[in-house]
């Protein structure tokens, strides 16, 4: 153990280096590293769910879809926002009940078994589909700025929503993991040292 205290000593300033090139690899290799949130991708590309995903995706340019519901919004207003959301780069087509009657026939004058499927009192649905798959990150990007000209006046449905909702809840727990671990560090280490302030300085070191 002297020995290696010696040894330690004798090259602290190699150690040193060393020890800042691997922090700094260890940045670049976090930014460039990315969380795969697509389940699908996993799956064997045999499957009924994969087939029809590229079926979707290579031949109609539809790999995902997505269902928002609009409230307390004119007919001639939800035409003007399907209009800013076309625009978006990922998005392939966006409907409503209102690109087939315009703003001019009452919804009254429809039949009851098609409104009802589109519109309910106030609210109205809108069809989002998209160029690329569920957990696509261009899919993903065009959710989030979909989100951004909205608004919050649009409630995304969809998997590709959910897959953005579960990455921001990661995203924000992180801090909370690495506090957890910090606290846990100290627990292990105050009761292995012998000291109750080499533990503190130890993590305090590392975390500076």
């Amino acid at each position: 153990m002297n020995k290696l205290g010696e040894k330690i000593c004798k090259n602290k300033i190699k150690i040193l280096v060393i020890s800042c090139i691997l922090i700094a690899l260890s940045f670049v290799g976090m930014i460039l590293t990315k969380v795969n949130y697509d389940i699908l991708v996993y799956l064997p590309k045999n499957i009924e769910t994969i087939k029809g995903q590229n079926i979707l995706t290579d031949d109609f340019n539809m790999g995902s879809y997505s269902i928002a519901a609009i409230d307390n919004m004119k007919s001639k207003d939800i035409l003007k926002l399907e209009e800013k959301i076309k625009e978006v780069d990922g998005v392939n087509e966006v409907a409503s009940l209102y690109d087939v009657i315009g703003t001019t026939i009452p919804i009254e004058m429809l039949p009851d078994e098609i409104v009802e499927k589109v519109h309910a009192g106030e609210s109205d649905l809108l069809i989002i589909t998209f160029n690329d798959s569920t957990s696509n990150e261009k899919t993903i990007n065009a959710v989030s700025k979909i989100r951004e000209i909205t608004d919050g006046l649009v409630n995304q449905g969809g998997m590709s929503s959910m897959v953005l909702d579960t990455m921001n809840l990661s995203k924000t727990e992180i801090a909370i993991y690495i506090l957890i671990a910090v606290i846990l560090c100290i627990l292990v280490l105050e009761l292995t040292f012998d000291s109750y302030i080499v533990p503190i300085l130890v993590v305090q070191y590392y975390l500076i």
